[in-house]
């Protein structure tokens, strides 16, 4: 667990319970970064796959 104090939560813009990546160099600098979330891959295929079959029609009149 990392305890950081409200001051640095608003100027890193994190919320209390946000994950963290924290890199330590060997000269004592630490980096704390924001894990940003990103989509499963499966879900961005599902997406794509509705998205391209209800515009069907419009890529099939671009395509030609």
């Amino acid at each position: 667990m990392l305890i950081i104090d409200r001051t640095l939560l608003d100027l890193g813009n994190l919320r209390p319970g946000a994950e963290v990546n924290v890199t330590v160099r060997e000269e004592g600098t630490s980096t704390i970064e924001p894990i940003r979330n990103t989509v499963d891959p499966e879900v961005a295929r599902s997406v794509a796959r509705k998205f391209v079959q209800s515009n069907d029609e419009l890529f099939r009149r671009v395509s030609q």
